[in-house]
């Protein structure tokens, strides 16, 4: 038969085994939290890169057409009106 003090120690027990489990739940997530944060964060720095190197690219073109393009200097006879 089992005594009052064996009830209680059942009790205890279970709710420290609830306990764990709910610890363990928080560490896998915050373990999927921060790889996606990691991921996510990954992500951007290449897109950034991505986006860096393509202004770059294209302000080298832009560069190079301009050089491209003779200067003309303004007609002598009327000054130009701004």
């Amino acid at each position: 038969m089992t005594t009052v003090d064996d009830v209680v120690a059942a009790r205890i027990a279970e709710a420290r085994r609830r306990t764990e489990a709910a610890k363990q739940r928080r560490v896998a997530l915050n373990a999927a939290r921060q790889y996606g944060l990691v991921s996510r964060y990954r992500a951007k720095l290449a897109e950034l890169d991505r986006r860096q190197s393509d202004s770059t690219k294209s302000a080298e073109a832009a560069d190079v057409q301009a050089a491209d393009i003779p200067v003309v200097p303004p007609p002598t006879g009327r000054p130009a009106r701004h």
